[in-house]
């Protein structure tokens, strides 16, 4: 408070500010930057709640890259003031974007690849009720996880100040404005809607050009009707990593959990 009150108070104590990392040691802002140097020169990742953000941290972890943690309503003004003081200096949420450090370099696609993947991404969007929605396939380096949501830093925080001064929800304002949905390409639940998909379009082009193909309808419809329930599942389990659902979305994602694990046991 007294940095943000006080710019001769800053100037004397800036350089003995310290911030607590993910492995709880407390740095200097020189410190922080030196920590990702190499990787993201000018960059300093931040956590805001280390529970809620529990997925995104673990997997910083295991990429050996660190952040900070500012839990506190006044750490966002404090980092505002030291980006507009410090040039090319960048504080981002730790949710903010995957980046290249944990996703894997990509080899050149080809077309018949492109247009699955598109198909899918249209397929997600609709099946989620979310066409403006940015969704996109990445290669996490960890396998383990199917999909994340991740937010711009720029809208978080717009939708922060909204919130602050009580003139939206902000999320309710501004919808899925900034918000990208990536999905692991090497996970087998991507890989398996992917073919679904594929499938699905397939058999609506034979069925059209084959009126006798009637008998086939029902199991395309269960078919399709599964695949729809596991997007959003999907898209459900990546808004909780980064937050919580509204009460109508929690009371689908678990009437829709109910059902999906009864189809196992069919």
């Amino acid at each position: 408070y007294g940095c943000l009150k006080d710019e001769k108070f800053e100037e004397k104590v800036k350089d003995a500010v310290l911030f607590k990392n993910l492995e709880k040691k407390y740095l200097t802002l020189e410190d922080c930057l030196k920590e990702n140097e190499a990787r993201f020169p000018n960059r300093i990742f931040y956590v805001t709640d280390e529970k809620q953000q529990r997925s995104y941290i673990d997997l910083f972890k295991s990429q050996n890259i660190d952040a900070v943690i500012l839990p506190h309503a006044i750490d966002m003004p404090f980092i505002q003031s030291l980006e507009a003081k410090n040039k090319d200096l960048k504080f981002l949420r730790i949710d903010a974007d995957l980046n290249e450090a944990l996703c894997e370099k990509e080899e050149a696609s080809d077309e018949a690849r492109e247009t699955r993947e598109k198909a899918l991404v249209s397929a997600v969007q609709k099946a989620i009720g979310e066409t403006a929605l940015q969704v996109k396939l990445e290669s996490f380096k960890n396998a383990e996880v199917a999909a994340m949501l991740t937010l711009s830093e720029e809208s978080r925080r717009m939708q922060d100040m909204m919130r602050q001064y009580g003139m939206s929800d902000g999320e309710g304002m501004f919808g899925t404005a900034g918000r990208t949905l990536v999905l692991n390409r090497k996970h087998p639940l991507v890989q398996y809607l992917q073919e679904q998909v594929v499938v699905r379009d397939g058999n609506k082009a034979e069925t059209a050009g084959n009126e006798a193909a009637g008998e086939s309808a029902e199991a395309n419809g269960n078919a399709e009707r599964l695949t729809k329930q596991l997007c959003e599942q999907l898209y459900d389990l990546a808004c909780i990593q980064q937050g919580s659902l509204s009460p109508d979305r929690m009371n689908a994602f678990i009437a829709r959990s109910n059902t999906l694990m009864e189809e196992l046991t069919k």
